[in-house]
């Protein structure tokens, strides 16, 4: 039975670890997008669709280099698709790149195979000419990745509530979550081991459920990285910079026994915790058992 976490406050200090996480920034934010929007309107439709069913549909593509690009969430996306946006020769990069989850999903750029005709979007998926990549991880550590990023240090900011609100709600046994009291990443294992793998949100899903239906050239690991950059170069002739992604491991990291089962607000300084800081055997097995998949892809 969930615990009821408005009763059950945690009696440890709790640590807010919210620098961005106020309403103040987060109206700032959502404001600085629409004046985006409003500008982009000007040079672009909205997005109508090809009929291009998911996965396909978020497919990236740079003409000019014949690039075909697998954005898998929480493995360096938001750096790779800004240099997809980059290479190509789209207008109003700049624009587009300022926050380019959001607009490629929202006007027709030409970012995004789901912006052509379902024909030339066929054609470019099955071509020899293009060089297909992707991107994947360590199901572990992408756990982390997303749990630290979403359900601690930005989990009072609303736009996140979309992703983690159904986990939350579920975990917490409510449907109004509290996202100040939050999970434990203990909880959010459990929850996600056991739902149908077809419903999960996009940045804990399989990464093998990206990769239907396509025959990719390369898929690279995140810790090759520098690979993928000088395969592009080579490719495309230009100098390229792939931006930061968030190293689990870094110098500065710091292990946290018993991180856990510990909620939000107890995890100090939450992006510096070292990775292992949330190893359990039973988590493991779990994650082992049902990203099977993934592992096979990612030691293949």
């Amino acid at each position: 039975r969930p615990r009821d976490r408005r009763v059950q406050r945690p009696h440890r200090p709790v640590h807010r670890n919210a620098g961005r996480d106020s309403p103040r920034w987060t109206l700032a934010r959502t404001g600085t997008i629409k004046e985006m929007n409003t500008k982009l309107e000007d040079y672009y439709p909205l997005t109508h669709g090809n009929h291009l069913k998911w996965p396909h549909s978020q497919l990236l593509v740079d003409r000019r280099h014949r690039l075909l690009f697998c954005p898998i969430g929480k493995n360096a996306c938001s750096s790779l698709k800004r240099l997809i946006v980059t290479l190509s020769d789209i207008e109003h990069k700049e624009l587009i790149n300022q926050d380019v989850h959001v607009h490629i999903d929202r006007f027709t750029t030409g970012a995004k195979l789901l912006d052509y005709s379902g024909d030339e979007a066929r054609q470019m998926m099955q071509s020899p000419d293009y060089f297909k990549f992707a991107v994947v991880r360590d199901p572990f550590e992408r756990l982390v990745s997303a749990y630290i990023e979403k359900f601690v240090i930005n989990r009072l900011m609303e736009p996140q509530h979309v992703h983690t609100g159904p986990v939350v709600g579920a975990i917490q046994g409510t449907g109004s979550p509290d996202y100040e009291i939050g999970i434990s990443f203990a909880e959010f294992v459990r929850y996600v081991t056991t739902q149908n793998p077809e419903q999960l949100d996009n940045h804990w899903r399989l990464q093998s459920s990206y990769l239907r239906g396509v025959c990719y050239d390369r898929i690279y690991r995140l810790d090759e990285l520098d690979e993928l950059r000088s395969d592009l170069v080579e490719r495309t002739g230009v100098p390229i910079e792939i931006g930061n992604w968030n190293r689990s491991s870094s110098t500065d990291s710091r292990f946290v026994p018993g991180a856990s089962s510990m909620l939000p607000g107890e995890l100090e300084k939450p992006a510096q915790i070292h990775r292992r800081s949330f190893m359990e055997n039973e988590l493991i097995f779990r994650i082992v058992t049902y990203f099977k998949e993934d592992y096979l892809i990612y030691y293949s």
